[in-house]
């Protein structure tokens, strides 16, 4: 997952969490911005498990 894109896994997301918040709220910007927002909120995350990866993969090195 180190080499991963987080952007890729936003991606990977947006679709299915679209289809899903459209069919629960219709066709609002409600639905569309609660997609978008974990799009994102996948992004931080797979940022966020990146550099632990990588302070891990540094501290057994040393």
């Amino acid at each position: 997952m180190q080499k991963i894109n987080p952007w890729l896994w936003s991606a990977f997301f947006l679709a299915p969490s679209g289809i899903f918040f459209r069919w629960v709220f219709g066709n609002t910007l409600v639905s569309f911005f609660l997609a978008v927002l974990l799009a994102l909120a996948v992004v931080l995350f797979v940022k966020k498990i990146q550099s632990k990866a990588k302070q891990n993969a540094n501290q057994h090195s040393n």
